[in-house]
């Protein structure tokens, strides 16, 4: 019994000396923000690329864009979509030194939405604890009416330059792509109501690095759906997001990125160096590992 006790004492010492440290190494990054230079050349041929944040994504998606201007001499439209009018002004604000970017509002792009659709947005969003997802996902519906791109979350860090890979990918750019998950993280009673494959019946996706070629989740979506979701949302799991898109999307078409060019692992979680494989990283549920590593 005392043993027992005194290795659960040691493994708490330790979690709190960890996180403890990259508690300080947050605040440490935070603080030496400083601007910095998009490349100088744009490639029309490059999708855009998509952040749809709330302001306390700011940090992450600082030094996001700052690990990708310091692999590559290449971008593409860098679009940064505010989920609220507040973060509209704290993206203006805190990006005012970049030049040739686009910041739009999440809550005036979810207009151009069916009537319906917004309908169960508005549900979702007054949804608790989850409901802060369906910001994102409205957002990334309605900008994906009018424009392919590939959406990317804040906590995602660019390792070596990854644009030729990328392209080589999306091949025709006519199917969704998205990163592999390190585990399912859908849910199950989305799963079984929505039509379509089961999302358990191949690879994992998930949705923090993922191309979306123009209309391909709109395209896709069933007058049934619209029944099905707007249940759903009342009460909305966690994965509701990452399960429809899972559904939308396997039913147009969809492929991954190889875990060399787009990883999310927690691989290296209590190591204080890195041990990334991928060229790009998203830093899916271990945000401490990303402090580490920027």
């Amino acid at each position: 019994m005392k043993i027992a006790l005194l290795s659960r004492f040691k493994k708490s010492a330790q979690y709190r000396i960890y996180f403890s440290y990259y508690r300080w190494l947050r605040a440490r990054k935070i603080k030496k923000m400083k601007p910095f230079e998009l490349p100088a050349k744009k490639d029309d041929l490059l999708p855009d690329l998509v952040f749809v944040v709330q302001t306390s994504d700011i940090p992450l998606l600082h030094w996001s864009l700052r690990s990708m201007c310091q692999c590559e001499s290449v971008r593409g439209n860098l679009v940064l979509i505010g989920d609220t009018d507040a973060s509209v002004k704290a993206l203006t604000k805190h990006f005012n030194f970049l030049k040739d970017i686009e910041i739009l509002s999440g809550e005036k792009l979810v207009n151009d939405l069916p009537v319906e659709i917004q309908r169960i947005l508005a549900k979702w969003r007054a949804s608790r604890p989850f409901g802060g997802y369906a910001k994102k996902f409205g957002a990334t519906l309605a900008l994906n009416l009018k424009r392919s791109f590939i959406l990317s979350d804040a906590d995602v860090l660019w390792h070596q330059s990854a644009w030729s890979d990328l392209l080589h990918s999306l091949g025709n750019g006519e199917k969704v792509v998205a990163s592999e998950d390190v585990q399912p993280a859908f849910d199950p009673q989305t799963d079984d109501l929505l039509e379509g494959s089961s999302v358990y019946a191949s690879k994992p996706l998930n949705c923090g690095f993922i191309y979306y070629p123009e209309r391909s989740l709109i395209d896709h979506w069933k007058s049934t759906d619209t029944v099905v979701i707007e249940g759903l949302a009342e009460k909305a799991h966690s994965h509701l997001e990452q399960t429809i898109i899972a559904k939308l999307a396997g039913r147009g078409g969809l492929s991954l990125f190889p875990i060399t060019l787009v990883e999310t692992s927690q691989n290296d979680i209590f190591c204080f160096t890195g041990q990334t494989l991928g060229k790009i990283r998203h830093y899916a549920g271990a945000k401490d590992l990303f402090w580490r590593d920027v």
